[in-house]
């Protein structure tokens, strides 16, 4: 959710009834299971404020439902629920984001955010935000050898109701 052009506790009006913790979304127990087979890391919550410093500068925000205007923004949509897990792996990689070698999960700006290889990234989505109400978003970044964040125009929002929009490439 946004609140003057910042994204905040990630639960919107739109998550009545769904208690927000405050809690560290990384310490999840299976969001650990992931990150004990070495394919993602947590980076420190320094990396998801610079993460929503850019959303904020590179895209028009929205107060609700999603976090980018995506009326604004050249886009696609995909309906999560409705198609095999294949072809939703195979419109990511067709996007922004799925250009890029890394992807870097914001949940929130006060929390440490994950990142791994963006297909393994992806293809895990679901179980990453599981728990994690509200809209989330993953970048397409690019890393560098000494571990150096570059972040581009590729962005997939996953808005918490099985609806994936994200920039689509130049």
């Amino acid at each position: 959710m946004v609140a003057h052009g910042m994204i905040t506790s990630g639960c919107s009006s739109m998550d009545s009834g769904i208690s927000c913790k405050m809690n560290d979304y990384v310490d999840a127990e299976h969001i650990r299971r992931f990150m004990d087979t070495g394919e993602i890391e947590a980076l420190d919550s320094k990396i998801s404020r610079e993460a929503e410093r850019h959303l904020v500068h590179a895209f028009p925000l929205r107060n609700w439902s999603t976090i980018v205007d995506w009326d604004k923004v050249p886009s696609m949509t995909l309906n999560w629920t409705q198609v095999q897990d294949d072809e939703a792996i195979a419109w990511a990689m067709n996007t922004s984001a799925g250009s890029c070698s890394w992807g870097l999960l914001l949940f929130r700006p006060d929390q440490r955010c994950l990142i791994g290889p963006f297909e393994f990234v992806f293809r895990h989505l679901d179980a990453l935000v599981w728990k994690a109400p509200g809209c989330r978003v993953l970048f397409g970044v690019d890393r560098d050898e000494n571990g150096k964040i570059s972040f581009g125009n590729g962005v997939i929002e996953f808005n918490g109701k099985g609806e994936l929009f994200a920039t689509i490439r130049a």
